[in-house]
């Protein structure tokens, strides 16, 4: 006798998260509309807040319910798993791929970060380093009025445009 297994309820990777709050985020989205889902994360329980990134929080949700999570989580088709029993192989992604295009609210946000760094940059005080200061404050300037121009940045500033913004993570 064989056990029929039903492809519904197997286990389905929804997404990888570098830190494991963000992968509690997007849980909290799947919990409040009622989707089971299975966090796994090791982190020796916060001891080592270094090395999370070496090992990523991974979200799974039932096959049945991963086109709605998919769609609660705000996940781009390219970065989706497929199920386990897949017949072809994830895409690998490219850089260009992970760059991650901006919600017109992000690149509102990121505007204003913008202008804030580069109006305030001149008016630094008098301190040791000034200058550097004032530098660092021009560059991350235009790295975030060029985020908001172009509506795309690559994925660990788009990440934090996100989080200032308060959008779900992707």
């Amino acid at each position: 006798m064989s056990k029929q297994v039903d492809r519904k309820d197997e286990p389905v990777r929804l997404a990888a998260y570098r830190y494991r709050h963000e992968a509690e985020l997007a849980a909290g989205f799947l919990s409040d509309a009622g989707i089971p889902f299975r966090l796994q994360a090791d982190d020796a329980g916060g001891a080592d807040l270094g090395l999370s990134v070496l090992r990523p929080a991974i979200l799974w949700v039932r096959a049945v319910d991963a086109e709605a999570a998919r769609d609660l989580v705000a996940l781009e088709e390219e970065e989706a798993q497929p199920p386990p029993m897949g017949l072809a192989a994830p895409p690998r992604s490219s850089p260009e791929r992970r760059a991650s295009r901006l919600t017109i609210l992000e690149r509102a946000v990121s505007g204003a970060i913008a202008a804030a760094l580069l109006a305030g940059a001149p008016n630094l005080p008098p301190a040791p380093f000034r200058e550097s200061w004032v530098m660092l404050c021009f560059v991350s300037g235009f790295v975030f009025l060029g985020a908001a121009v172009l509506g795309w940045a690559p994925g660990p500033l788009g990440g934090l445009i996100r989080v200032l913004s308060g959008s779900p993570p992707r």
